[in-house]
């Protein structure tokens, strides 16, 4: 849009009149207003965190050729977050130059009115989206095509594209047409046309008001794709992506069938899922995603009538028991005089699966990563349905600072509390185009098939991050486990991915096996439930997607 356009403009001028040298110096400077306490960002700090947004200005900053303009397009991201919680910042910038006789306004919240809308209605600029700051035509002004702000009497008309100056007469199709009214247009059957002359209350046209074009008849509806079809043929949508009638999806363990343009789905209850993998990366019951790399012992989950809870470092007590992972053992110390164990575990592919008898689910890679199934509060959140009030402290109070949080949930006060590390790839420079080029598979057309279900921000700079500071294991250990948590994630939406190699991450159990042989063998999704010796039924109480 243009006012995004001459919002950079005057930030470049702004900075490039500062002078201050294009160094890491430059970004930190600039880009810790952010979090500054004192800055006018703060008043923002409450309701956006600041930190990923700071995070993201130093990268863009000191990697983009041209800082000045990434540095600014930082900035400008965290004051649109918080525009999008009705938080608008203001007086964040002294140097406003707004040419053509345009103003300057914060809370642009619509298109910019041009020459060209009052001919060519265009419905999207009825659509109201999130306040944004630039520069605009005051009041009764539209914007020709020369970008200056004149009064509709002086603008053109524009028909098929072309503009046609006020009071010119033109000859179309025989059809004289005066002061740039078109009073006619060929539609394609089988469409008509409507001129919104003489229309009556409910005469389709436009969500808000009438605009003349070709539209459907009754009884037939626009396919968004240039033809007409019954409103019982109208597709479904499910993460942009269209259904015919009758074509069924799975969301998490519900089924959905397409039907008159609506989704009936069953109501079965889904289990949440906390997930904790590689160097401190966590995402909550509901959904939160975070980073934390403290090195106490924390109350990773807990239900407040405390039959169990989950430590950090590998240690799980259910009762009268205390379950150790380590070192791809479980081994299990006995706490009490009860007798019936409250526990059942069984083995799915590279997984350890443990069942409590209260419906608790934890699911161990054996490595460094854990799954948590139930309802709980710690670090993995409350388990509410809502994500932003998953920061809520042992004192049941809802911050916004991750470090706040987390160190709430030490279990000894004598360890000190953690504070935002260092980025690793910062500390380990030279592992950093490593990082990311092995990273890269995340995005890739590999993953394509799960990226409308499942971010892979997130987990792509977890995958970075943490290739950079891995130090144990070899350098693809960290790598491996950061893509195969992205592969999990997707294999719940039952996306299987065959994303590993006999170069990438490959499973030995896999390449020097034959297939036909009755040997291990790898599979990116193996069955949710599996028949085994333990389980000589093959049934589960919880049948678990994806591993």
């Amino acid at each position: 849009m243009d006012f995004l356009h001459i919002t950079y403009i005057w930030c470049l001028n702004y900075y490039s009149y500062l002078k201050f040298p294009l160094t890491e110096d430059y970004a930190k400077h600039w880009c810790s207003l952010l979090t500054d306490s004192e800055s006018v960002f703060s008043q923002c700090h409450y309701v956006v965190n600041p930190n990923v947004f700071y995070k993201n200005c130093l990268s863009d900053t000191c990697s983009c050729e041209n800082s000045e303009e990434c540095m600014c397009a930082a900035l400008f991201s965290y004051v649109r977050a918080c525009a999008a919680k009705d938080v608008i910042l203001t007086d964040w910038n002294s140097l406003v130059f707004c040419s053509n006789n345009q103003v300057f306004s914060y809370t642009i919240s619509s298109c910019l009115p041009t020459c060209g809308s009052l001919s060519l209605s265009d419905s999207m600029c009825e659509i109201y989206f999130d306040p944004l700051m630039g520069c605009s035509c005051g009041k009764g002004l539209y914007l020709d095509d020369d970008g200056k702000c004149v009064p509709p009497s002086l603008c053109p008309c524009y028909y098929r594209g072309s503009p046609i100056q006020s009071g010119t007469t033109i000859n179309e199709g025989g059809v004289i047409c005066v002061n740039c009214f078109i009073s006619f247009l060929d539609c394609v059957d089988p469409m008509v046309y409507i001129s919104c002359k003489n229309a009556t209350p409910g005469t389709p046209g436009a969500d808000k008001r009438c605009i003349p074009g070709c539209v459907c008849p009754n009884g037939l509806v626009f396919d968004g794709k240039g033809g007409c079809i019954r409103d019982t043929d109208c597709p479904c949508i499910h993460n942009e992506a269209m259904y015919a009638p009758g074509d069924e999806i799975k969301i998490r363990c519900n089924t959905c069938v397409c039907k008159d343009r609506m989704w009936n789905c069953t109501e079965n209850v889904c289990l949440a899922t906390c997930k904790v993998y590689g160097d401190g990366h966590y995402s909550t019951f509901d959904g939160q995603i975070y980073s934390f790399g403290g090195e106490c012992e924390y109350t990773l989950a807990k239900v407040f009538i405390s039959f169990f809870i989950v430590m950090i470092l590998n240690r799980i007590s259910s009762q009268g028991y205390e379950l150790v992972l380590l070192d791809d053992h479980l081994n299990v110390i006995q706490r009490g005089n009860d007798t019936k164990v409250p526990y059942r575990v069984r083995l799915m592919g590279i997984y350890m699966v443990i069942e409590t008898n209260q419906g608790l689910l934890l699911v161990w890679d054996k490595r460094t990563t854990i799954y948590i199934k139930g309802m709980l509060c710690g670090l993995c959140g409350n388990y509410d349905g809502n994500r932003n009030n998953d920061f809520t402290t042992r004192t049941n109070a809802v911050v916004g600072n991750v470090e706040e949080f987390a160190n709430s949930w030490k279990l000894s006060l004598a360890c000190p509390d953690a504070k935002l590390n260092k980025d690793p790839c910062a500390l380990n420079p030279y592992r950093m185009a490593w990082a990311q080029k092995q990273c890269s598979i995340i995005y890739s057309g590999v993953f394509a098939a799960c990226h409308p279900h499942v971010d892979p921000s997130p987990y792509y700079d977890a995958c970075v991050s943490d290739t950079c500071a891995c130090n144990t294991g070899g350098d693809c250990e960290c790598f491996c486990t950061a893509v195969a948590a992205y592969s999990q994630a997707c294999g719940e939406f039952f996306i299987c991915i065959y994303w590993r190699t006999p170069t990438i991450c490959p499973m030995f159990c896999d390449y020097y096996n034959k297939e036909k042989r009755c040997e291990w063998h790898y599979r990116s999704c193996g069955a949710p439930c599996l028949k085994t010796c333990r389980n000589p039924s093959g049934k589960c109480s919880y049948e678990l997607g994806g591993l």
